[in-house]
């Protein structure tokens, strides 16, 4: 069945007038946790504070926030949840769980029109709904309920990743390109080549200051504040991967545009994507809406 995408290409366009590496990087995870922690309740914020006071990382949270200034103590352990599943990936830590993260909607390009087809059973679709009703358990052990809060938001902001809900079918890619990673582009003349799922994962930028990342969850949420947003009232985690995979095939790459390039399955060969500043503007832009989304998403999430 061919997927539908004109009604949600529409919409983000009016903002413009299986994987291996990380869904954001650190610092896009923290937006959408800031994000998310900012518009609970009050009575939320506490609640949700308590129990990641139960994970077993909370000792070390703890003592890193007592060397700090300027951040508040809840949206601070928010952050830390966020990134911690990318914290223990490849640690032996028996809640490291790598197919988790995403998900692998085929993109198979038949002139431009993807097909979208599902090509696992266990991924970031099916343990967002595993994390979220093990939250809202009260019956479960804090500590079991930390870990799949700490997992859950985490999850939101990787759903809300394009190239984590999507992987390209082709000649070239007869096994998938892994969600990006396998396609090799250079962004900005001069500069060394990355791969494009690394590209998308840095789209809020660098940089680990706390009171940086804080600031810059203000700002996006000034700029694309919720009320002018009513796609955040959608809390279908089945939409939110079908959002992803549509930006996926027609932005992050371009409608097959950027496949079709020479030399992409090597970093010595990697090509400038042609129209570089228009496309990186583009994704900043994208990627901007998307954490935005993420944040108010997981927000509304946990206060039902």
């Amino acid at each position: 069945m061919k997927t539908k995408l004109k009604p949600i290409a529409l919409f983000f366009a009016l903002f413009f007038v299986s994987a291996t590496s990380f869904a954001w990087n650190g610092r896009g995870h923290m937006i959408v946790a800031s994000i998310a922690y900012r518009n609970l309740s009050d009575s939320l914020q506490i609640h949700y504070t308590d129990i990641l006071k139960e994970h077993p990382f909370y000792q070390d949270w703890n003592k890193e926030f007592n060397e700090l200034t300027g951040v508040e103590f809840g949206e601070f352990l928010f952050m830390k949840a966020a990134t911690w599943p990318d914290d223990i990936r490849k640690s032996g830590n028996p809640n490291d769980h790598p197919e988790w993260h995403y998900m692998s909607y085929k993109i198979v390009y038949d002139g431009k029109t993807p097909k979208r087809e599902a090509t696992d059973t266990v991924n970031v679709l099916t343990q967002l709904e595993y994390c979220l009703d093990l939250v809202m358990n009260e019956d479960e052990e804090t500590n079991e309920r930390a870990i799949a809060l700490a997992w859950y938001i985490h999850l939101v902001g990787d759903i809300h990743q394009p190239l984590h809900t999507a992987s390209l079918f082709n000649t070239l890619y007869p096994k998938g390109d892994l969600g990006g990673n396998s396609i090799n582009i250079i962004v900005k003349a001069g500069n060394n080549a990355t791969n494009l799922h690394s590209f998308w994962d840095g789209l809020m930028g660098t940089g680990k200051s706390y009171t940086a990342i804080c600031d810059q969850s203000r700002n996006l949420t000034s700029t694309h504040a919720e009320p002018s947003l009513p796609m955040a009232d959608s809390l279908s985690f089945t939409l939110w991967s079908y959002e992803s995979y549509a930006l996926a095939a027609t932005i992050a790459h371009k409608n097959g545009d950027i496949d079709r390039l020479s030399g992409i399955k090597s970093k010595d060969t990697a090509p400038l994507i042609p129209n570089a500043e228009q496309y990186v503007k583009t994704a900043k832009a994208t990627g901007e809406l998307r954490v935005a989304l993420g944040g108010y998403r997981l927000a509304k999430t946990l206060s039902d």
